[in-house]
Formats: C-alpha cells, structure tokens, sequence
C-alpha cells in the first residue's frame, strides 16, 4: 500500500522488519521478491508520483574537476526513480532503456586496471541475471548476433577476432512507475511512505548496528523507521551522501571508518571517436544489424565490442561502439551555425560570434531548406542517435554517406574520484553533494589503443575508413549518467565499503543496492546488473530473516 508520509503523525514510529530507501529499479526489485513473503517492507520514496521542483532542488550539488552533467539531472525523486525519464524509444508509444551484462573480464582483477576486482564472479551473478530479464521483462539472456541476422543485414565479418559483434536489448520503462506500482499498491506486507526524505542512519554506540532512519517531510513533518535490517537503494550520488552524512556516531560517517565511503566513482564517458567513410555505398545497407529496431517482438540494437583476448593483450579498458549513419553535410559549418542559433533562441538569448553563424547559414540556405523537408514535411529524423532508431529500414537511406562511431568506455575506478559532502545545505538541513571527478591518463589511453584497433579492424574487414577525430580533453567527454561506485563491493574493509553480500562491513544489519556497489563498472549500461544484484540480496535478506 502507499503512504502520504506528510499525513503522519508527528515524530511517529514506524516499525518493520526491513526498511528500503528509494524505490527506483534496486528497491523495487528487492521488494518484488519480498512481496507476498510475509516479511514486512517499507519503503522510503522521497517524491511523489511525479516529481515537483521542491523535491528536485534536494538533488543539487557542487562539480569539481572534468565538466560535468548538472548532479540534479543524475537522480529523481520519484516513485521509479530514474525510470520516469528515461527516453529511448522501443515501439509505438513505448519509452524504454537499454540493457546488457557486465564482461566476465568486468569482474576480474586485472594488472593493468588499478583496484579491480570484484569479490564475486560472472558465474555467480548469472542466475540473477536470468532472473533479472523476468523482472525487466526481456526475453532470453542472449547477447550474441546470430538470432538477429536478418535480410542479409548480419554482423561484419572481421579478419582478425580483435573486435567482435553483440547485441543491446531494450526494455519498458513503465513497468516500473506503472506495474510495479500497481503491485505495491496491492501488497499486504509492502508499505511504501511516498514523500518521505530520509536524512540520517542512526546507529547504536558502537556503530555496528543500526537502529532507525530519521525522515522528515518537506511540509516540515517527521518520523523515523525501525527495522532488523535495513538497505540503502538511493543510487550512487544518495547512497554515500547518507552514510557521510549520518556521522553522529562515527565523525567520518557511518560504515567509513577507513574513508572509503564516496570514493572510486564511475561514469561511462561518451567518447566521439570519429567518422567512418565507408569504402562504398553498399556497405550502409548493410549494416541494419547495428540498427535500433524492432525483430521478433523485441527491440534490439547491434554494437562493436572488443574481445577480451585483446583487452588483455593491449592492457585496456573495457569498450563498446556504436555506429550512426549520417548525411553528407552533417557537422558542416552551416549546420553546427543553425543548431548554436536554435538552441541560443530557446533560451532567449543571442549566441557569442551571433554574425559568424549567420553568415554560416547565408552561405549553405539549402541546409535550412533540406532541414526543414525531411523533418517536417517527410517526418524523418535528420540524425538517428540511440533514441531514435529504425533508420536501416527507410526508403531513403541512400542520403547517409557515412556513420558516426560514439563509444562508451569503462572508466578507471580511481580512490580520488569521489563524493563528498558539501558546506551547502539543503532546505532539509542535509549536506549537499559534491562530485570530485577527473578522467585519468589511463583512460584516455585506453580510448587510443582502441581507436587503433577499430580502424584496423574496419579496414582489412574492407567495411571503410575511420578518421579519428583528436581525442578531446576530458571537459569535452560527456556523461551517461550511469553513476557507479561510492560504496564499492570488496572482501577488505580497507578497500571496500560493502561485502559479498552487500552488507556493510562491520554493520550487521545495514545493506546497500544498486550500482554504488559496483567495484568495476565495464562499459554495460548498469540496470541490467543492478536488479540481478538486488535479486540476489533479496534472497540472502530471505534467508537471513
């Protein structure tokens, strides 16, 4: 059932047996399992059904280092989390997300990836993931190319096994703020308090247990929560804001007695790693397998990977590439010129060099023209990207001449990336976050060892030319917004904030979900391995109650 938490009463006394924070994909996934189990659940969600501008404005925080994304735009406080915006387009009216495992290289130590190394295996998580495709509503856990082969639009055939071909699947996103908030609705174990911010872990004197969450209200209410045990699913930014700022006991924070909480934060940079020119036409109808679309009831998506024999022979990070066809014009100076020009209008403002970009557009008028046919008179996407896909099976693919190759690269998990509290106060008297993140040497090296082996590999497979482009500074890389690390698995209390199982080492009764575990991150799209990892605490949480 759900619970406007503002109607409670003053400084009330919640009781249950396990106590969720956020209800996002990882909370949402452990209450699943726990639902109909006769285990009582509460679950803080400290939004709404939809989301208002109080509560985003809890969500504010400080960058330093490499630009960033605005840390608003890194969670929501909503009931589904992150799900609610989502906006990849499946089929139809249907909005969804990507989804793919982790590496099994993703979990190893490796020489060459400094504080790798997971304490659990590919192997043990596989049951979860199957599992976690039941949840996320996919089909069959199958990423390898040959069931989508189709129309003679199969996977490039490589000389050499250096880069190989899998697949993305996609999957709903409503599921989440939609039918799964049907069935907490309907649960006879499973409250969830909408509303509710949780602002302090309070533990006993030792620090080794907890006793209760302290929430409050944005309409000034409060209360707090007792639980056996109790599990941290905010995401990464939240997770160690909470563990920081819950220092009453402990100064450093809760479960930070050797300073590893907010530490080793992930992304999955956006690498723009060039342009392919393909040695001839034929090559773009081709290449459909690499398209976003629609096979056998199921939305799918091709990508270039590289194998792991030569992850470990070039001693590189994990990397994924996507390809994009473009026209001929795209990138042109009249079309970067319209695009500064639209983009400064919608803010009411005149973009800086305003006369250069109009001299840019004077110069090409058949950029607005043809602009302006395809996009509003033939309803076509001038630029397919990752939202917008099906472009293989239009009738005039003949206007692309060449492909834009973007990767997502994993990223160093390095002890100085971290998050920490802020001087600033939010308006609930919380420490906001601040986000310390630098790309390294190491990463940017690895993207260049890449670049090598794709354009190697894209030239003996006689697929085209790809022309580098000069591998930005790190301010030009941009976020996924797949926010990992911060409370890393690790066996060592000295180099991980939560065991095996999720727990918090040396708390007995406090757990942590979703992607702030993550010791690696790999270059996968994270849900995929947050819910299989959140099943698998479901159970231990069965188990040990």
């Amino acid at each position: 059932m759900f619970i406007d938490s503002r109607a409670l009463s003053q400084n009330q006394i919640v009781e249950t047996d396990i106590c969720i924070v956020g209800s996002g994909p990882a909370g949402l996934a452990i209450a699943h399992q726990l639902n109909g189990s006769g285990i009582r659940v509460a679950i803080l969600e400290a939004g709404d059904f939809k989301t208002s501008e109080e509560a985003a404005a809890l969500t504010d925080g400080e960058v330093v280092g490499d630009p960033f994304s605005p840390l608003r735009d890194m969670r929501i406080r909503q009931f589904g989390g992150m799900s609610n915006v989502w906006n990849i387009i499946l089929h139809q009216n249907a909005i969804g997300v990507r989804y793919v495992p982790l590496d099994p290289i993703d979990f190893e130590k490796r020489d060459w990836v400094p504080n790798s190394g997971w304490p659990i295996g590919y192997n043990d998580l596989l049951p979860f993931y199957h599992r976690a495709h039941k949840f996320c509503q996919l089909g069959d856990f199958n990423y390898t190319t040959e069931q989508w082969d189709s129309d003679g639009q199969g996977a490039t055939r490589f000389q050499n096994d250096d880069i190989v071909s899998r697949m993305f699947k996609f999957g709903p996103s409503d599921i989440y703020f939609n039918q799964y908030r049907d069935e907490m609705a309907a649960s006879s174990n499973v409250s969830v308090y909408l509303n509710a911010n949780a602002t302090l872990i309070d533990a006993n004197e030792g620090a080794n247990a907890v006793n209760n969450i302290r929430v409050s209200c944005l309409n000034g209410n409060k209360f707090e929560v007792r639980a056996k045990s109790f599990v941290l699913a905010a995401g990464a930014l939240e997770n160690s804001r909470l563990l920081l700022a819950s220092n009453n006991r402990q100064a450093s924070g809760l479960g930070n007695r050797h300073d590893v909480v907010g530490r080793y934060f992930m992304d999955h940079p956006l690498v723009d790693f060039g342009m392919l020119f393909p040695f001839n036409r034929s090559v773009i109808a081709s290449m459909g397998l690499y398209d976003k679309k629609r096979v056998k009831n199921e939305t799918v998506m091709g990508r270039y990977a590289v194998a792991e024999s030569a992850l470990r022979r070039e001693q590189m990070l994990n990397i994924s590439a996507l390809i994009y066809p473009r026209e001929r014009r795209f990138r042109s100076d009249g079309n970067q010129s319209i695009k500064k020009l639209v983009s400064s209008l919608k803010r009411g403002s005149l973009p800086p060099n305003f006369i250069h970009h109009i001299a840019n557009v004077v110069k090409q008028p058949h950029l607005i023209v043809g602009n302006w046919y395809h996009h509003s008179l033939r309803k076509k996407l001038l630029t397919p990207n990752l939202a917008y896909g099906e472009w293989s099976l239009g009738k005039d693919i003949e206007r692309f001449v060449k492909f834009e190759v973007l990767t997502q690269t994993e990223q160093t998990p390095h002890p100085d990336n971290r998050v920490v509290l802020s001087e600033q106060i939010d308006s609930l008297g919380v420490p906001r976050v601040k986000l310390i993140n630098y790309w390294r040497e190491n990463d940017i090296e690895s993207v260049r060892r890449a670049q090598r082996l794709f354009a190697d590999a894209f030239r003996k497979a006689g697929v085209g030319e790809l022309i580098f482009e000069s591998l930005p500074r790190p301010s030009a890389l941009m976020s996924t917004h797949h926010n990992m690390g911060t409370t890393r698995m690790h066996s060592d209390s000295k180099s991980g904030v939560v065991d095996a199982n999720c727990k918090v080492h040396e708390i007995s009764n406090l757990y942590v979900a979703g992607s702030s575990v993550f010791t690696t991150g790999g270059y996968a799209n994270p849900t995929l391995t947050i819910v299989a990892l959140a099943i698998r605490l479901a159970d231990h949480l069965k188990r040990s109650l």
